[in-house]
């Protein structure tokens, strides 16, 4: 069965709150949020990376060829965060292979951490 974008964003998530001492809350780093981004109700964040004190930062991804990505990352810069209140200065783009479409779950974010392309 074919993985969603929405669950590869979610490995992404995961394992981006190991990356550091304050991410590592469920709240800090979160995927396909709910929170709705300012000028329109139709947009919200892939990953939202919402530390404390830091302004809010949006990850935008796609699997490839991801010709949208770059886009739709580069909209959300200015925006606010309803919910935080915060401007997003910080977006980046990301383009996911194809491969990790196909990945099974037990599998998916070992397949996400040593991706190198």
């Amino acid at each position: 069965m074919a993985t969603t974008e929405h669950t590869i964003n979610d490995a992404i998530a995961e394992l981006l709150r190991g990356t550091r001492w304050a991410w590592r809350g469920d709240d800090v780093v979160v995927s396909e949020s709910t929170q709705q981004i300012s000028d329109s109700k139709m947009l919200k964040p892939d990953i939202l990376i919402d530390e404390l004190w830091i302004p809010p930062v949006i990850i935008e991804s796609e699997l490839m060829p991801a010709q949208g990505v770059e886009a739709d990352a580069l909209n959300r810069l200015g925006k606010q965060v309803v919910f935080l209140g915060a401007e997003v200065n910080s977006v980046i783009a990301l383009r996911l292979p194809l491969r990790l479409k196909e990945t099974s779950q037990h599998k998916r974010k070992r397949a996400v951490r040593n991706a190198d392309d």
